[in-house]
């Protein structure tokens, strides 16, 4: 693809445009999606929801020069992303995309490309709103297991490893073994700690607090709610 690289500013936030060779747009899917509010942990998630045609990728520079591979959205793809999500700022990205980004590149003539119909809108709403029915169908049938998970969640938001066991249905230690065995965790000192990849991807965070028998620092690991769901999807054969 042929292309020309435009820069916008969403408030703090920079979204790239990038206009092909027939002079549409497309517009870089990491920007879109921190615009509408999601992780960056979810953004592979959320694109690959679309359809193949309404994505690309391709190599992207980034501050630095270096070439990246990334995902890049058409103008349907963007408007099902904003159609789908439900956060508020969905509806004020929505209007900063309508009002002042499509002026702006049809005003220098290089964007040239038919309107989405009314029917194709409307066939987006519908498609976002079984969607959503669906969502909102799966989420009430999680919130018992989410209910009976807040038992053990600590003023932080998060869970400390002997409380996995409990709530996945296994005995704490011999979960614990489990997960050593599966190079997820790793032992130090009589400290169960995650191996980094795990600790980077945010599915565990570690933190010092002081032993009260000798005043010593010591750590303790502690899984997030968004490790527990991916814990929680794991294939453990015992």
């Amino acid at each position: 693809m042929t292309a020309e690289l435009t820069l916008f500013n969403y408030r703090s936030d920079e979204v790239r445009v990038i206009i092909d060779d027939k002079g549409s747009p497309w517009w870089v899917a990491m920007d879109i999606c921190k615009a509408l509010g999601y992780k960056p942990d979810k953004t592979h998630e959320v694109i690959s929801k679309l359809d193949d045609d309404d994505r690309e990728k391709i190599a992207v520079a980034d501050k630095l020069g270096r070439n990246q591979d990334t995902y890049i959205i058409n103008e349907p793809g963007l408007y099902t992303l904003i159609l789908r999500s439900n956060k508020q700022e969905a509806i004020n990205f929505k209007k900063w995309i309508t009002h002042d980004v499509l002026p702006e590149i049809r005003k220098t003539g290089a964007y040239i490309t038919n309107k989405l119909s009314r029917l194709d809108i409307a066939r987006m709403l519908v498609e976002a709103e079984e969607e959503r029915i669906v969502l909102e169908q799966e989420n009430q049938k999680l919130l018992p297991k989410a209910e009976k998970y807040d038992d053990f969640i600590n003023s932080d938001g998060l869970y400390n490893l002997q409380s996995l066991g409990k709530i996945l249905g296994y005995s704490p230690n011999l979960y614990l073994n489990i997960l050593r065995e599966m190079g997820i965790l790793y032992k130090r000192g009589g400290i169960n700690l995650p191996y980094q990849p795990y600790e980077d991807k945010g599915y565990f965070v570690v933190k010092a607090k002081t032993s009260p028998y000798n005043n010593m620092s010591i750590k303790q690991t502690f899984a997030t709610p968004e490790g527990l769901g991916w814990l929680n999807q794991l294939d453990i054969k015992l």
